[in-house]
């Protein structure tokens, strides 16, 4: 019997963060340190203060998804743009949705109850999901 190889503790990633990654990261963070806490308390938000919220989110949301889509993923962030990318798209569903119930009369609820929660799930895997797969840097 041949000796077995030693294997280090944790094994070495197999990619490492790009010029890119890092800007990625930063706009993933940046988007999320603000949607989180407007979200999170948008259910509880009187209606009549939402269109001041949703009008001008429309540039914010085209701002974050271009700021991503200029730039090249690596496998250490491809899972954090998916992810993010999902919850851009979650934002933008509520904010059309908020739109077009005020159009129609504002009757009923302005946007599912649990939508809000969802894109914070979203945002919250695309934060875990940044230091998932490769070490960030320092």
């Amino acid at each position: 019997m041949e000796p077995s190889a030693s294997q280090s503790p944790t094994p070495a990633p197999a990619t490492v963060y790009t010029a890119d990654d890092e800007q990625i990261a930063t706009v993933i963070r940046g988007a999320a340190g603000e949607a989180i806490p407007q979200l999170k308390v948008l259910n509880k938000m009187d209606p009549s203060k939402l269109e001041a919220l949703f009008l001008p989110l429309d540039v914010w949301i085209t701002t974050q998804r271009t700021a991503v889509e200029t730039l090249t993923p690596s496998g250490c962030t491809a899972a954090a743009v998916d992810a993010f990318n999902d919850a851009i798209d979650k934002y933008e569903t509520i904010r059309k949705t908020f739109l077009g119930w005020r159009d129609w009369g504002a009757n009923g609820r302005p946007f599912p109850v649990a939508a809000p929660g969802q894109v914070v799930k979203s945002f919250e895997k695309a934060l875990v999901e940044l230091s998932a797969n490769c070490p960030p840097p320092d």
